[in-house]
């Protein structure tokens, strides 16, 4: 596709910037876009040392984005185009709570809250969120992790919209996730985790309402660990009907529960097998840690 026809499909779908950003990705040579992606950064380290923080931000919201300004302010992990595509599916979701387990810096979760806020019906985010290990470490310890997700949330003005449970869940630990969940029945499931996808189905699969939304994250045959283990327990579950792919923004694997599913091809312990030997068999090809 030439680069005026390529511009004319994105039609005004992106701003005039992005569209920009993506025609120099097709057609300038890679040391010329490496060059200009530097002097950009520069440029903006420049700027955001002389403005004032307010200042700064409100160009950055203009010029990243809804969406993008929100990985930006949070250091979220994904993709802009991810967090829009949150948005879209909570805001078309009936009523009931979605259940968000891996919250990290809480882009996600502040992207599922203002669908639920802008479709006007009922139901909140419930985020389970460790708030220590991995990535986090980069922010410090439990508390600063606490502290810092937050005052993300509350910085997007939605903090009335979610309920964090601040602490790692396993099987036996779950129920306690109960008094969080107010709704009959959970309108969707997102999972970004550690890849134990059998815990996150076992606790939550049979409360999700028939062609509830289901949406996992590092969905990839062998980027990390945790990208392996998630791919093959995914396609596991499928295999059972229990998840039922519809499409995928990169890693991010966006589907639903098959109405009329059952329960009952789950197997709790071969699932946990499959995690196990899928983790030993990554670590086998790939020593480094991930």
């Amino acid at each position: 596709m030439s680069a005026v026809a390529f511009t004319r499909a994105a039609g005004n779908a992106l701003p005039v910037s992005s569209r920009l950003r993506t025609i120099a990705k097709r057609v300038l040579p890679e040391p010329v876009r490496i060059a200009y992606r530097r002097l950009r950064g520069r440029r903006e380290r420049v700027l955001q040392a002389l403005l004032p923080e307010a200042a700064f931000d409100r160009r950055q919201r203009r010029r990243l984005g809804r969406f993008g300004h929100l990985r930006w302010r949070t250091d979220g992990l994904l993709h802009a185009e991810v967090y829009e595509r949150l948005y879209e599916e909570a805001r078309a979701l009936p009523e009931g709570d979605i259940v968000e387990v891996g919250g990290a810096s809480g882009a996600g979760s502040i992207a599922l809250a203002w669908g639920r806020k802008d479709s006007g019906r009922s139901g909140d985010v419930v985020v389970i969120e460790k708030c220590e290990g991995g990535s986090r470490d980069l922010y410090g310890d439990w508390s600063s992790n606490f502290e810092r997700f937050n005052r993300h949330v509350e910085l997007f003005g939605v903090a009335d919209r979610i309920r964090l449970h601040p602490r790692a869940i396993d099987i036996d630990s779950g129920p306690e996730i109960e008094p969080l969940i107010h709704s009959d029945r959970i309108a969707g499931l997102v999972l970004d985790a550690d890849g134990r996808l059998y815990r996150d189905f076992h606790l939550f699969w049979e409360r999700l309402a028939p062609n509830g939304l289901i949406v996992v994250d590092d969905y990839h045959p062998d980027r990390s660990r945790k990208h392996a283990t998630t791919r093959v327990l995914l396609d596991l579950l499928s295999e059972w009907d229990l998840f039922r792919r519809d499409d995928a923004l990169g890693d991010t694997v966006f589907g639903h529960k098959p109405e009329g599913a059952s329960f009952g091809k789950f197997d709790l312990e071969h699932c946990r097998r499959v995690f196990e030997e899928t983790r030993a068999a990554y670590e086998a090809t790939h020593p480094s840690p991930t």
